[in-house]
């Protein structure tokens, strides 16, 4: 099973991975706030608590004063919910009305970066350290993904305090995958992953994973990690292909409609 240490240290390589507008820490809880925009377009990931380790404080108390924090910000309270969430906040959260958000349920998968070696492509690859027009254009075509989504992102990634890639690997001019990795310390995040639906299996997404892990392993990560939905086979297989295996499940609760 895999160590709550390791698990901690990639929850917090995430969260730098998508910053907020506004983080509280509160009694080993990281209370996470976006721009309204962002809030929006994907409230789960950067409007939610997330557990870092035991509390101290009576939950009751906690969860009013969050529930508040978040009422008043015009947000619904969301708890991702990672196996460093103890039983006692899951029956408090569950006597409280909140409910597993079946459609959150998610892996963190991890890869072994000191054995990984890079095997040249005869691809053509764009890659650049900040989001450009032409990487997000190929986001919304690729991924079929709203502009407001998106551009609510490239909002956060713009605060980031960490090194990035954004790669797109390239068919002609066409963009045939695109994703992004973001180095921390140790570990290396991969995000918004895709691979144009008509131009699967032909090795551009492993050209673009390539990429990434290949530029992680420059930076001194030693695991690279990324989160993928629970039901998105093409994207499990892809991964399963490239190295990746299950660490941990995650996902959100929440009273209420999103």
């Amino acid at each position: 099973m895999i160590k709550h240490t390791l698990i901690r240290q990639i929850e917090d390589a995430a969260m730098n991975a998508l910053p907020t507008a506004r983080a509280v820490l509160y009694d080993q809880w990281v209370v996470r706030v976006a721009n309204s925009g962002m809030g929006h377009n994907d409230p789960r990931r950067a409007n939610s608590v997330h557990v870092v380790g035991a509390s101290s404080l009576p939950l009751a108390d906690k969860l009013t004063r969050v529930e508040a924090l978040y009422s008043e910000a015009g947000l619904e309270s969301i708890f991702k919910i990672t196996p460093l969430v103890d039983e006692a906040l899951s029956a408090a959260l569950a006597a409280r009305g909140y409910q597993r958000d079946e459609s959150s349920i998610t892996w963190v998968q991890t890869r072994d970066l000191t054995d990984f070696v890079p095997v040249p492509t005869l691809h053509r690859v764009s890659a650049e350290e900040h989001m450009s027009n032409a990487w997000l254009a190929a986001q919304i075509n690729v991924c079929v993904e709203t502009r407001a989504r998106l551009e609510g992102l490239r909002g956060l990634w713009q605060e980031l305090s960490v090194p990035a890639r954004f790669t797109r690997i390239l068919r002609d001019d066409q963009t045939a995958a695109v994703g992004l990795a973001i180095a921390d310390g140790a570990y290396l995040g991969l995000f918004a992953i895709a691979v144009d639906a008509s131009l699967r299996r032909q090795g551009f997404g492993a050209a673009l994973i390539g990429d990434l892990l290949a530029w992680g392993q420059q930076h001194g990560c030693t695991t690279a990690y990324l989160q993928v939905s629970a039901t998105n086979e093409a994207a499990l297989a892809l991964y399963a292909r490239n190295g990746f295996t299950d660490a941990y499940l995650y996902w959100y609760t929440h009273r209420g409609n999103l």
